[in-house]
Order: structure tokens, then sequence, then C-alpha cells
């Protein structure tokens, strides 16, 4: 793994400023300094992409990508602990509708009920379901899918 460039670093303390006012991060991560806990989670999220894309660095048209993935790897152990609730921990890609609200949908003479109890959101399946957190940070990956396919290489194996 080479050196995170500092045009990432920048990006992602910019993504992260709106964190820094809603929680006291040198409470959650103590004696940890704050470019320790960059480094990690941008070395996270260069891992997650790298695998992802079958390269062995991150190109720099990724950057702005591999800096949002950093935040919500962030914004995902943030709310997993409990500093930050369901909405602060939210993505800019989440949508505002709640699909729990949606009880019955009629189409001519079709009708389709739901019940609340079984259907659940993408954002609940995502970081409600913490028993395993490789599922939530795939999930999470999947999220920039549509950016980060444009760069994968597809192995091929005979």
């Amino acid at each position: 793994m080479k050196e995170i460039p500092e045009r990432v670093y920048k990006l992602f303390d910019w993504k992260t400023a709106s964190i820094n006012e809603k929680v006291d991060l040198d409470t959650f991560f103590g004696d940890f300094d704050p470019s320790d806990i960059s480094q990690f989670y941008l070395e996270e999220a260069e891992i997650k992409i790298t695998n992802y894309i079958n390269w062995t660095y991150v190109p720099e048209s990724l950057y702005f990508v591999w800096a949002s993935l950093g935040r919500d790897l962030l914004l995902a152990d943030l709310y997993r602990s409990g500093l930050l609730d369901k909405g602060e921990a939210k993505s800019t890609g989440e949508p505002d509708i709640d699909p729990n609200s949606i009880k019955k949908i009629i189409v001519g003479d079709t009708t389709t009920e739901f019940g609340s109890s079984h259907w659940k959101s993408t954002f609940d399946g995502v970081y409600n379901a913490m028993a395993d957190t490789s599922r939530e940070i795939d999930a999470i990956v999947r999220g920039y899918k549509f950016d980060l396919d444009r760069h994968r290489k597809i192995v091929h194996f005979i």
C-alpha cells in the first residue's frame, strides 16, 4: 500500500467537518491523534476499493469516492457506538422516504399490502444489522458501485 495522497486527506477532512460539530471525536477516540484516525479510515477505504476494482492502487479519478467511503465508514462506527442517531449518520445517498410508511399500493384492480414489521429500509438493513460488520461494510461499498464499476478489472480464471 502506497502513501495516501494529501488531496485525499483534505477531501476527507472537508467531508467530515460536519461530524466534528455533532460529536466530540476526542471522547470517542481517546488518545488517538486525529491524523491517525483519518489514516485508519482512509486505509480501510483504500483496501475495500482496491479489492473491489482489482487494482493495486486507487486511481486519481476515484479520490472523491475514496474520501466519501472513508467518511461513511466513520459514520457507521459512530452510529454503532451510539454517538449518532440514524438521521445524523445517514449518508447523502439515502432516500428521504421511509418504506415503512407504505402500507398499500393499488394499481387498477390489483392491491398489494405490506406488513410494516417485516419491511425494513436499506438504511436500517445496513446500520441495524451490526452483528456482521463485514456485511455492513460491503453494503456501504456497494453504495459506490456505479463509480467503482467503471474502473473494475474483471479477472477470468480458466
